[in-house]
């Protein structure tokens, strides 16, 4: 029964080794992501504007993290507060758009 337990404890110590190993050789590759150009297209008749956004998950992350340092930075507990009542806020307003929607398409069909 001792060799049996052993043999399970040694067993899953390796394996726990080789993968969390793994996973550190997986996320320490330096492979650079593949830029895609596309080519141009012509702009639609009647365009008013052209909004260009190179990345916006950086700019996000820009974004979340100067405001959130600067709420951290300024009162450390006020953070979660605020982001609930931005949540809250845009909860409302999407409660209160709804009613500016055609009937037909305020339920998604599923």
């Amino acid at each position: 029964m001792k060799a049996r337990l052993s043999v399970l404890v040694v067993g899953s110590a390796v394996g726990a080794y080789l993968g969390i190993r793994a996973h550190e050789q997986a996320n320490h590759t330096t492979e650079e992501p593949k830029i895609v150009t596309e080519p141009p297209v012509e702009a639609p008749k009647g365009l008013v504007a052209e909004a260009i956004i190179a990345a916006p998950d950086a700019t996000w992350k820009k974004a979340q993290t100067a405001i959130g340092g600067f709420i951290l930075a300024a009162q450390p507990l006020a953070l979660w507060p605020l982001a609930a009542l931005a949540c809250l806020g845009a909860g409302a307003g999407a409660l209160s758009l709804e009613s500016h929607l055609p009937r037909e398409l305020r339920l998604t069909p599923a």
